[in-house]
């Protein structure tokens, strides 16, 4: 008999859905939490296990660790290390908001639009339905459920995701990234990124620029496809004309710095 229960048990939870990774809470809520850390810390590093403490909660608890991986998630922290030697601390786009409570700095405001499409499921959603949102969450259920979410969770995450859109006023603002923004000032390649908007509308931008420091492309190579082998089987694939001018492998190289924050993702923290 306990033999056959713990089939059922076992076929059940093989069937449970886990949704695609997402924050267990909203922005606002996230920065709460943020300056509460940034309070006693500062800048500095703390352990993971003393930064949920530091926000009211237990690591050892399953709420503790999704609380702060959903600020990592937002990019409001770093982190270092593995399990209980794990480190967080504050990013400087977290230093930008939480320095500045009364928000009258364009850094704060910049920061906060950018931390907002952050997580995936987030940057995802806004590219899908933003900025006009459906004012039924039931137009957009069926769409998430088909992406993998658990139907149970529909709801709280469109709840913490309009929350955030709100919040960070998206709806009510064009978010641009520093390729797109006005170049004509000096020093507009030196631009530190100002938001995540449009990895495609970036690499046009970037495309266009490099055009004005680069022949005519009947002197250039044709494009090549490198296929580049990455962990976990997965391939990448990139095109770029060959050979290239030193200028244009400088521009590709930065560009891919400066996308790393949209292109990774933090590793989530491990849950009991």
């Amino acid at each position: 008999m306990s033999s056959e229960a713990t089939v059922v048990k076992t076929e059940v939870k093989k069937n449970v859905n886990r949704s695609p990774r997402h924050p267990s809470i909203n922005l606002e809520d996230a920065i709460d939490r943020t300056t509460m850390i940034y309070r006693s810390a500062w800048d500095g590093p703390v352990g993971i296990a003393a930064a949920c403490e530091i926000i009211g909660l237990s690591y050892s608890g399953s709420t503790g660790k999704r609380t702060v991986s959903a600020l990592l998630q937002f990019g409001l922290l770093e982190s270092t290390g593995r399990g209980a030697e794990r480190t967080v601390k504050l990013t400087e786009r977290a230093l930008n908001v939480v320095t500045d409570e009364d928000g009258i700095t364009d850094e704060r405001n910049r920061a906060i639009r950018e931390c907002a499409l952050m997580p995936t499921s987030y940057r995802t959603a806004w590219d899908r339905w933003g900025p006009r949102l459906p004012t039924d969450d039931r137009v957009m259920a069926p769409t998430l459920i088909r992406d993998g979410f658990n139907p149970n969770s529909t709801a709280d995450f469109l709840r913490d995701f309009r929350a955030t859109v709100e919040f960070a006023a998206l709806d009510k603002s064009v978010a641009v990234s520093p390729l797109s923004e006005d170049k004509t000032g000096d020093n507009a390649d030196d631009r530190v990124p100002g938001s995540m908007e449009g990895l495609a509308e970036d690499v046009r931008d970037l495309s266009q620029q490099s055009e004005a420091h680069t022949p005519p492309r009947s002197s250039r190579s044709s494009f090549r496809e490198l296929t580049i082998p990455l962990r976990g089987g997965e391939m990448a694939i990139l095109s770029v004309p060959i050979p290239m001018t030193r200028h244009n492998y400088n521009k590709l190289s930065s560009w891919l710095a400066w996308a790393e924050d949209t292109l990774v993702v933090e590793e989530e923290l491990e849950e009991e």
